[in-house]
């Protein structure tokens, strides 16, 4: 044996020795592969220098030891710089060791110039010796060792019996400086050679820790060695755990530590980027190193906190920059002063997962390959850690400040919430409800500081949780626009940067519209300058690119909104409007097209706004034409024109020599065919697709076919001139559509001719190449036979390259077009692929995406390979863009795939997968443009040429194809889908359910029918019986994912697995139920229908199913549509357990068994039916016989309208007829307003009538008209207002004029309204108060010209108003009155005398006691002279036309007050009107008159007296009336007045139930036609001769009026008070005792009559706490409602609104408090003729009147129409008292109660009516106002259901039916009868549009046929079912235009609310004496013929009786009454 050596100088072994020389040149071999040996013919080389930091510290090796271990090895693997890497290092322990290595031999030993050997060749190094010399004490041992290991690694040498990675910990620890030293450059060669497999940062866990706390302080190559080895670690992929070392590293005690982990930090950072290196830990050390007192770490921090703003920019580091010391601020702001956030690259990647390197361009041989593409800026957010916002709020003091009342505590609350979330919002999501609320409260809050900060609050929680954010922006965002009208700019900025956040990260635009238009329509926001912030929002978002440009829709209508700016008067706004316009035509080059039509409404409308837009079009249209040449290479003028055509990226190819022009040489000879280059076709592919010619083949074969014309062709495109050239083109055109057959024989001919002549399409005028693709797409077009794919090929690269200009993009894609329809369209985008690379403009990639969309749009996904198609767009060309909009066109193609494809798209992309702000956007994408199966192949609109019957439905197996998962299905999932091993096991058999699915997922939902899938199948059937009540839900749940993937085929398992699932369907657990019925949809729906085969294999089980009564209302329900959708099959099998079904306890399974039932007598017939019910008890069998009947006759019924309809036949056409006569107009927002056909000779009506006048009065009542005449903001926003409001009821013309900022356009349009005033006096009228508004605008304008035609314009409006005999409402007055008062006192003489004569006329048309107030207001307040002047001579023209009583006490003392005035005129004007007073006075002492005035100075008397001394003494004979504050009659609230001569509007058509009198034969139907009066079909006394006719109306009406002085206040004049008594009973003896014309009277007018008593019973309560009750009034009016109520003939007449009244004023009394004040007796006698008022309504009047009388209360009560009314609701509501709506509510019940008591209940009804006075209710329902009135509620509803239970039980189903189709489709009382599971049939979801269309079109049809015909397209309209109306009406023809026009502007909306029009009783009127005037009753009898009646005349003596017989009548009565 051998002796072994020692290692030592000692040592005398063979190898020491030198004796085993083989030995000895074997170990030399392995330490460098530099030493030959040989024969030494060949020179030696010098050995490469060692690799710097590599053992540069070691002392140089003795001569003797040169090849010894410890020498510094030689780096033999890494010798040549081109040498390929070594391979993978081999860790594992070798096998077998290899055999005796010979010694080299010079042949065998490769050169160094050669490739480096692989691998050694050198035997593993044994573990147990590498451990034994690793633990020798002796360091020159442990550094062999490790040396030998660094050789190993490096050379790829293995190690046997052990993993040397356990030694590493120990080798960089080592005691021993160069055995440290050694060791770590070891652990270095390992970490460099392994490969990412072999890799494990279990190793930096051993070594990290440890070479921070030695290496890092060791000796200088120590350390260097250590910094490449950190960077190493993370190279490898450890940069968590490196980074998480390195800061810990920071907290090192040797001070040489710190600084260097900071330092390779920093190093690291800028090597492999923030996506390598952890961003969150290292942010977070970076405040405490800033901080740091060692040397050198605070500016090393600083510069890694530069270092992260120039990968993602200064949000990330905000916080940490505000936390710095001033000085380090100023020294990080120099630092980045030259710092460019997104400019950093990454210079290293993490091993295996480097960028493929870019091809070296061709043509350009031995280049690099091109570098990484610089990245663009980083997202700072993809750093920043997700905060917790909910879980951390409620541990800071955010709501102890909140609640603090200061305003700065409040906001410094907000700031904690900032602060917790950072300079970086990055949100975990919640539910952040409660906290947008606060925010919400917190923004309507009075202080700015608060606002502000709430709004910028809300902005950040936008931006931190993004896209979940969704649904609170949405309800934000209305008070957000609301905002932008605030001045401040604190609050406006915040709002701006809250809505880009909205718009950024939460809500698309397209979310955001419908509240945008209503923040930019000027009608609902009066705010010019809130207008202009939003227009501004969206120009903002236009202009950096938010919103989809390309998105036609979305620009069109951005464009309308921005005309809608320009359009306004405003000059901010209109500014704002042209600049938003300009941004949205330079954001794209189609964006002008989009907005083409509102361009042009522009340049009419707005030329000067439209030539600066012109301008802005026009230098964007010639950037980019310049772009566009520019970007085209100018061809030499050396090419010749048959030049050889070359792959259009070969742009590098050097230029030809010069030579003359292609132009000039056109008429020279072409080369021989053959002769020329072969043309290149641009992608590779088999011969066939390859061109054959090139262009000069091609001309000389054209020219040999001596075509037509073919020498001007050619002489034109030797022409310089581009016109010439672009019209040889079209003539070329025109040759090919002459010869056809010349496209198909000569395809590649023309087409390369054409590519010579484009010079290779680098042609530079794009004219001349638009005409070239043209004659392109004709030649495809023309061609008959295939086009050939080389044609194809090698034209699609070069469409591509220029289909981003957007001169010729049309024409390109119309190309590529034709070339989809010849070859497919997958054949194509194939060819598009595969060039796009080579595309760099981004306009190209942008069209070619959406060249994609419109492929798939009109091919269908099948056609266009899906599966690539998605694999192109996920691409760099597509998602993977850094242009963002390339990336909304790849969206936008996935869009489109989406509305064919639905949710199987998505597995297909994965979206899970993605970043979520990607998947967001899909999402958002996906639900634009929804999924629709029915709809899914609407747009294919074009098919393959040559193929048949190809262009379909969509299939998702022939469009993606089924993928086999077979190889996917493991052994071990099955095993583990059936595991029961323990307990736990039921987490492997979920786990395993889970992966199945997945699966499925995988693979696009589209799977194969194999047999591991049946496998599958069969071990998840056995999960339908698992222990675990949860995995036997998932269990199926996966079962419905397979079914729907597996498709049809899935029929072929229901015989094993059917009988399960449908058992599963009776399971007592609900989300069992509810799994197994989805499955079963999953497995009987495919392709978005039913499919019949698998519908029918599963019919045996579950007719075995619904004999189980668990579930079978479920499993029912999961039947009938299925069966109704599939067509004729086979359903006997369902015959007996139908059956079986009609007897089930619950009602709902019941009734779907009826429409099962349905389907089965359809199926298989009647016979078959009766024959199954043979075993049915006869009990049971006459209770299911009329069931059964009644299905069988449905059966039948339902398809004989089908064969009826189809068997019509067509109408005959209509015969025009003449036009309607002229009606009010006024356009409807339900329907499109249909085209009016011009009539000759017939102007257009210049002001059209306004239905809503009472809508408007109503709200102009509480918001009065005030403005600042001196504001011109003001005024802008009140003509904005006014021109809203007014516009849609005139001609543009007219609103044109009016609304004009010309003084010429104002006048004309006042001359128009003048001619309105004469030709139109009722539309004048409709619109009286918004002239008035207008009026105001234009009389305190300054021009002249103006107020002079205005002045005259009024005075002839008020004089035809009081021609007319009308009065101004309230609110004209008080619109108009106070500005014409103000501006009476003109400079000029003749406009302040125009000025009174207006205020004269003013006198005729309103009552003088309203009129006083005014012009005393301004007497009194103004500061102009002159207005008091006049307004002083019309209280003197008043007193000398009316009488001083008119103007009353108060008048006059303030006109006496003006004797004392200083300015003479004043003080003349005021004594004047008080002499005219004293001529009226009777008495001529002067100290009374004095007294009567107030008059008290000296002064005044003196100046009084002498003027009365020298004016005549005239005096009036009679004695005055005393002077008072005459009650004048308020002016109607309707659209005229009671005393107008002009014939009234057409009173609502009413149905009128007949009395008790004349008792009908059958419910009556509803019916809009007008019955006759009641005076004329009710029976009425025997006549007898009357002495005399009386005007009983005369006698008693002025008598009953003026006993009223207002609303809530009876009259105080004694002589009134007693005549007004005296009319009450007279009223109560004429219903017992009277003559016939006052019994005729009476019943014509009990209506009128009772309204006006209540409106006196109302008056005696008085004022609420401020009065006693007129106990003595009061009683009269009840004892005379009584008396006339007890009367059938005059109860049968009561009416709706009148019953409304007597049922308020009863509960409204009912409810006084004051009354139990009172005298005992007498409030009980009082309280109980108040109740039995209220019963007697109920229980004696017509219950067909009653019940919508109450309805219509109760809506009015809880819309708050009647405040005056429900004032103590609030007070009694918080005693728990009863309130008014509570009274009136059980009385409803009542009513209803006891009419179900009757022998025939609601015989009399109108049931359609009361429907629709329910739907009235329902749909108007304040929501948020349900606690308050669900008394209201509950009682209709309750009453619903006593109407549905009668007309359900009595055989009146039909009529209800009937009725309730006549309902809206979107009223809630559809869902409430369901609720309450009653089956009146499914409402019809679309109205016969056809039918509705022809009715209108019929000239014999009635008016209510035509108005039910409107209502249904309205209906239509409203499912979104009608289609397009307007287009269905035209063709028609005229007469259904005009009559459907007619009709709709005459269709009031209470027509369609309701059924029955109804008549309102508390009308909106200033008070409550209109509301009888307001009826428009007739009154023939008191009328004179053709004269109209001046209510002013003295009334007639009144014949009544005795007041004693009255008053003891009165007194028998109440002594009779009875508490109830």
């Amino acid at each position: 044996m051998s002796q072994p050596c020692l290692r030592n100088m000692s040592c005398k072994c063979p190898l020491c020795a030198g004796e085993d020389l083989s030995e000895l040149l074997a170990l030399t071999k392995t330490i460098s592969s530099n030493i030959q040996y040989g024969d030494g013919d060949e020179g030696d080389e010098p050995p490469p220098p060692a690799r710097g930091g590599f053992m540069a510290n070691s002392p140089p090796p003795a001569p003797r030891k040169t090849f010894v271990a410890n020498s510094p090895p030689v780096q033999a693997a890494k010798r040549a710089a081109a040498a390929p890497k070594v391979p993978p290092l081999e860790l594992k322990a070798a096998e077998t060791a290899p055999p005796p290595r010979a010694s080299p031999t010079p042949s065998d030993e490769p050169s160094p110039s050669q490739a480096p050997r692989q691998t050694s060749d050198e035997p593993p190094l044994a573990f147990e010796a590498l451990e034994a010399k690793v633990a020798d004490k002796n360091w020159k041992v442990r550094k062999e060792a490790y040396d030998d290991m660094k050789l190993a690694f490096e050379t790829g040498r293995g190690v046997d019996g052990g993993n040397p990675i356990e030694f590493f910990g120990k080798m960089v620890d080592d005691s021993n400086a160069a055995a440290m030293e050694a060791g770590l450059a070891a652990v270095l060669a390992y970490t460099k050679e392994a490969t990412p497999q072999q890799w494990s940062n279990s190793v930096i866990a051993r070594t990290m820790t440890k070479v921070v706390d030695k290496c890092f302080t060791g000796r200088p190559g120590t350390v260097k060695l250590a910094e490449e080895l950190v960077l190493e670690y993370i190279h490898q992929g450890g940069g968590e755990d490196t980074i998480a070392a390195l800061i810990e590293g920071t907290k090192n005690k040797k001070p040489k530590a710190p600084p260097l982990c900071v330092s390779l930090m920093l190093e690291a950072l800028k090597t492999f980027g923030p996506r390598v290196v952890p961003v969150p830990p290292l942010k977070a050390a970076l405040p405490a190193l800033c901080e740091s007192t060692v040397n050198n770490v605070r500016p090393t921090a600083l510069k890694v906190i530069c270092e992260l703003y120039r990968w993602t920019g200064p949000p990330l580091v905000q916080d940490i920059v505000n936390g710095l010391r001033p000085a380090q601020k100023t020294e990080y702001e120099e630092l980045i002063k030259d710092i460019t956030p997104g400019q950093a690259t990454v210079t290293r990647y993490v091993k295996g997962k480097e960028p493929r390197a870019a091809p070296a361009p061709r043509g350009a041989p031995g280049r690099a390959a091109a570098a990484a593409p610089v990245a663009a800026t980083m997202d700072p957010r993809d750093f920043a850690e997700t905060i917790d916002l909910l879980a951390k709020l409620p541990k800071t003091e955010f709501k102890a400040k909140l609640a603090l009342p200061k305003w700065s505590e409040k906001v410094a609350a907000l700031q904690i919430i900032l602060d917790t979330v950072g300079s970086v919002p990055k949100l975990a999501y919640g539910d952040f409800g409660d906290l947008v609320h606060t925010l919400k409260l917190c923004m309507q809050d009075a202080n700015v500081n608060i606002t502000a900060k709430s709004i910028e609050v809300l902005g950040v929680l936008a931006d931190g949780v993004r896209k979940p954010f969704s649904q609170y922006a949405r309800l934000m965002l209305p008070l957000l626009l609301k905002k932008l009208s605030d001045k401040k700019s604190l609050i406006l900025n915040a709002t701006h940067q809250t809505l880009d956040m909205f718009l950024q990260h939460a809500l698309p635009l397209d979310a955001m519209m419908d509240e945008i238009k209503l923040s930019v329509d000027g009608a609902t926001n009066k705010i010019p300058a809130a207008r202009g912030q939003t227009i501004a929002f969206l120009q903002r978002a236009i202009a950096k690119k938010w919103v989809n440009v390309m998105d036609a829709a979305l620009i069109k209508t951005l464009g309308e909104l921005f005309a809608s700016g320009i359009d306004d008067s405003d000059p901010g706004l209109r500014k704002a409007g042209v600049e938003a316009m300009v941004t949205l035509v330079e954001s794209s080059d189609s964006a002008s097209r989009m907005v083409k039509a509102t361009l042009d409404g522009l340049e009419k409308r707005q030329p000067r706004s439209y030539r600066t837009i012109e301008a802005a079009m026009g230098s964007a249209g010639s950037s980019a034409s310049s772009d566009t040449s520019s970007s085209a290479p100018t061809m030499p003028a050396s090419v010749p024109k048959t030049a050889v055509p070359k792959p259009l990226e070969a742009k590098s190819t050097p230029k030809p020599a010069a030579g003359p022009p292609s132009r000039l040489a056109a008429g020279k000879k072409p080369a021989p065919a053959g002769k020329g280059p072969a043309a290149k076709a641009p992608i590779a592919s088999s011969s066939s697709e390859t061109m054959t010619l090139s262009s000069a083949d091609a001309e000389q074969m054209l020219a040999e076919l001596d075509l037509e014309q073919w020498s001007s062709i050619v002489s034109g495109f030797g022409s310089a001139k581009w016109s010439e050239r672009k019209a040889s083109f079209e003539l070329l055109e025109e040759v090919v559509k002459g010869n056809p057959d010349l496209a198909s024989t000569h395809t590649e001919a023309l087409v390369m001719y054409a590519y010579g002549q484009t010079k290779e399409f680098r042609e530079s005028n794009v004219q001349v190449l638009k005409s070239a693709f043209q004659a392109l797409a004709t030649i495809s077009d023309a061609c008959a036979d295939v086009l050939p794919k080389s044609v194809v090929s090698f034209l699609v690269p070069c469409s591509i390259e220029k289909i981003g200009d957007r001169k010729i993009s049309d024409v390109v894609k119309l190309l590529l077009g034709y070339f989809c329809e010849h070859v497919g369209p997958a054949y194509v985008l194939g060819c598009v692929y595969a060039h796009m690379p080579n595309v760099k403009a981004v306009l190209a990639l942008i069209d070619c995406l959406t060249f994609f969309s419109e492929c798939i749009a009109d091919f269908g996904v099948a056609l266009c390979d899906p599966r690539a198609l998605i694999d192109f767009v996920k691409g760099a060309q597509g998602l993977e863009s850094s242009n963002p909009k390339c990336r909304i066109a790849a969206m936008s193609v996935f869009g489109t795939m989406y509305s064919q494809l639905g949710p199987a798209l998505r597995p297909l992309l994965g979206i899970d997968s993605w970043k979520p702000a990607l998947a967001s956007s899909a999402e958002a994408e996906f639900k634009k443009v929804g999924y629709s199966p029915a709809t899914a192949t609407a747009s294919i609109s074009r098919k393959l040429r040559h193929v048949e019957d190809n262009g379909g439905s969509v299939s998702l197996a022939a469009a993606l194809g089924r993928v086999d998962i077979s190889t996917k299905i493991s052994k071990e999932m099955l095993a583990d889908m059936q595991s029961e091993e323990d307990k736990a096991a039921w987490k492997k058999r979920l786990a395993a359910m889970e992966a199945a699915q997945r699966l499925c997922e995988e693979a696009g939902m589209m799977i194969e029918l194999t047999k591991p899938v049946i496998e599958v199948m069969k071990a998840l059937k056995g999960r339908l019986a698992d222990s675990n009540a949860n995995l036997k839900v998932k269990a199926v749940q996966v079962i419905g994912v397979y079914a729907e993937s597996i498709g049809p085929s899935i029929a072929k398992l229901s015989k094993g697995m059917g009988a399960n699932i449908v058992s599963g369907v009776s399971d007592n657990k609900k989300n069992m139920q509810t799994a197994c019925v989805e499955t079963l949809n999953k497995w009987v729906l495919h392709e978005g229908a039913t499919s019949a085969p698998c519908l029918e294999s599963l019919l045996p089980f579950v007719a075995e199913g619904l004999k189980n009564t668990v579930g079978r209302a479920e499993l029912l329900g999961w039947t009938v549509p299925h069966t109704e959708s599939v067509g004729t099959m086979d359903l006997r099998c369902l015959i007996e357990p139908t059956i079986d079904c009609l007897q089930d306890k619950a009602s709902d399974a019941r009734e779907k068994a009826q429409l099962l039932l349905i389907q089965v007598f359809r199926s298989v017939g009647k016979e078959a039916v009766y024959a199954g019910c043979r075993d049915v008890l006869p009990a049971k069998m006459r209770t299911l016989k009329p069931i059964i009947d009644k299905a069988c006759q449905a059966a039948t019924v339902d398809t004989a309208p089908i064969a009826e309809v189809e068997s019509k036949p067509p109408p005959p056409p209509k015969v025009a007829a003449p036009a309607p006569p002229a009606a009010p107009t006024r356009q409807n927002s339900l329907t499109a307003p249909a085209p009016v056909a011009k009539a000759p000779k017939k102007e257009e009506a210049a002001l059209l009538l306004s239905s809503d006048k009472m809508t408007r009065l109503d709200r102009n009542r509480k918001n009065k008209w005030i403005f600042d005449a001196t504001d011109a903001g003001d005024l802008n926003a009140r003509k904005a207002q006014v021109e809203a409001e007014w516009g849609p009821y005139m001609s543009a013309d007219l609103r044109a004029k009016l609304f004009s900022a010309s003084p010429d356009k104002i006048m004309e349009g006042i001359d128009d309204l003048s001619k309105c005033v004469t030709d139109q006096p009722r539309d004048v009228h409709t619109s009286l108060d918004l002239i008035m508004k207008w009026s105001t605008l234009r009389i305190v304008d300054n021009n002249v010209q103006v107020l002079a035609k205005m002045l005259d314009f009024l005075v002839k409006l008020l004089t035809m108003v009081a021609d007319s005999n009308w009065e101004l409402d309230d609110v004209e007055a008080g619109i108009f009155l106070p500005y014409l008062c103000q501006e009476s006192g003109q400079q000029k003489p003749r406009f302040r005398l125009r000025c009174r004569d207006a205020l004269y006329l003013v006198v005729d048309v309103y009552p003088s006691a309203k009129y006083v107030p005014f012009l005393l207001d301004c007497v009194a307040n103004s500061k102009n002279t002159k207005s008091r002047i006049v307004c002083l001579e019309t209280l003197e023209y008043i007193v000398q036309e009316h009488g001083y009583a008119a103007v009353g006490k108060k008048c006059l003392r303030e006109m006496a007050k003006c004797v004392d005035c200083n300015e003479k005129d004043v003080r003349e004007a005021a004594i004047q009107a008080l002499v005219v007073v004293y001529t009226q006075v009777t008495d001529p002492n002067i100290d009374r008159f004095f007294v009567l005035c107030n008059v008290t100075s000296q002064k005044a008397m003196d100046l009084i007296n002498l003027k009365i001394k020298y004016h005549p003494t005239d005096r009036p004979t009679a004695k005055a009336a005393p002077v008072q504050d005459e009650p004048a009659e308020e002016p109607t609230a309707s659209f005229e007045a009671v005393k107008t001569p002009l014939p009234s509007p057409k009173r609502p058509a009413m149905v009128r139930t007949p009395s008790k009198l004349a008792p009908p034969t059958s419910i009556a139907t509803p019916t809009t036609i007008a019955l006759p009066s009641p005076a004329r079909t009710l029976p009425t006394p025997t006549k007898r001769k009357e002495p005399s006719p009386i005007d009983v109306r005369v006698m008693l009406f002025p008598s009953l009026q003026k006993l009223v002085a207002s609303a809530k206040e009876l009259t105080t004049d004694p002589v009134l008070f007693e005549q007004g008594k005296d009319a009450l009973k007279t009223l109560y003896v004429m219903a017992s005792k009277s003559t016939s014309a006052e019994q005729n009277f009476l019943q014509d007018n009990i209506n009128d009559v009772l309204v006006q008593i209540c409106a006196i019973m109302h008056a005696s309560f008085g004022k609420l706490q401020s009065s006693q009750i007129e106990l003595y009034v009061l009683s009269l009016c009840l004892s005379t409602i009584a008396n006339l109520l007890k009367h059938d003939n005059f109860a049968a007449r009561v009416q709706r609104f009148a019953i409304e009244r007597l049922v308020l004023e009863s509960c409204f009394g009912l409810l006084d408090p004051r009354i139990e004040d009172t005298e005992a007796s007498f409030a009980k006698r009082v309280m109980t003729a108040l109740n039995k008022l209220a019963m007697t309504v109920a229980y004696q009047l017509r219950v067909s009147e009653v019940l919508p009388a109450m309805l219509n209360l109760l809506e009015r009560i809880v819309h708050d129409h009647a405040p005056e009314y429900t004032l103590r609701d609030a007070v009694n509501r918080g005693l728990k008292k009863p309130t008014l709506e509570r009274l009136v509510s059980k009385l409803l019940i009542k009513t209803a109660r006891r009419e179900l008591g009757m022998p025939e209940p609601f015989l009399n009804v109108d049931v359609s009516g009361l429907l629709h006075s329910m739907h009235s209710f329902f749909a108007t329902f304040p929501e948020d106002k349900t606690y308050i009135h669900d008394a209201a509620r509950n009682a209709i509803k309750a009453n619903l259901k006593f109407l549905a239970d009668h007309c359900a039980t009595s055989g009146r189903r039909a009529v209800f039916e009937a009725a309730l189709r006549d309902v809206p489709l979107s009223s809630p009382i559809h869902a409430m009868l369901t609720d309450m599971q009653y089956d009146f049939g499914q409402p019809a979801r679309v109205r016969n549009v056809s039918e509705s269309v022809d009715t209108l079109g019929d000239a014999t049809a009635d008016a209510h046929a035509k108005k039910q015909a409107l209502l249904g397209l309205v209906d239509a309209k409203q499912a979104h079912a009608g289609g397009n109306l307007a287009s269905a009406l035209a063709e028609k023809g005229l007469v259904a235009n005009e009559e459907a026009r007619r009709l709709a502007e005459e269709l009031e909306p209470s027509e369609y609310a309701r059924g029955t029009p109804k008549v309102p009783a508390i009308l909106s009127t200033p008070s409550r004496l209109t509301a009888f005037s307001a009826q428009n009753l007739t009154r023939s009898a008191f009328k004179a013929p053709e004269a109209p009646v001046v209510t002013e005349a003295p009334p007639v003596a009144n014949p009544a009786p005795p007041k004693s017989l009255a008053l003891l009548d009165l007194k028998q009565r109440l002594a009779r009454i009875q508490m109830q």
